[in-house]
């Protein structure tokens, strides 16, 4: 799957988050998917989890949160490697990375930079930076 898939990665302890896609000539064929990877053992890698996704794009990680740029912006909690829950979608923000900062995410999109704080109720959008093609 990895050879034709473009393949993000962030780990974290013993697990890897790896997003597969076929957004673009050079990843054509592969899959697009969200796995994860119990790395405790580098030369033996194991699969725990595979979840079906659009298309998806750059990802982060902080303590038992993934983020995932994905035609939006997805929020797993990976508490439970084996059944990650979704926490939230949104589907506004045109996520194609993302960054993780104490308490903010700065996206990258294709309409500009945009900075978010993490809230009880959600995100908040606090600043953009906007870019024109």
């Amino acid at each position: 799957q990895h050879i034709r898939s473009c393949d993000p990665v962030v780990a974290q302890n013993d697990y890897a988050y790896v997003t597969l896609n076929t957004g673009n000539q050079r990843c054509f064929n592969g899959t697009n998917e969200l796995q994860i990877l119990n790395i405790k053992n580098l030369n033996a890698p194991q699969l725990i989890k595979t979840i079906n996704l659009a298309k998806p794009l750059g990802l982060d990680i902080e303590n038992d949160t993934l983020y995932v740029c994905d035609q939006g912006l997805r929020v797993f909690d990976v508490t439970d490697k084996k059944n990650p829950v979704l926490i939230s979608y949104s589907g506004d923000i045109k996520a194609q990375d993302v960054i993780h900062q104490t308490g903010r995410l700065i996206v990258i999109g294709t309409d500009g930079l945009h900075q978010y704080m993490q809230t009880a109720a959600g995100l908040k959008k606090i600043s953009t930076i906007p870019i024109q093609l």
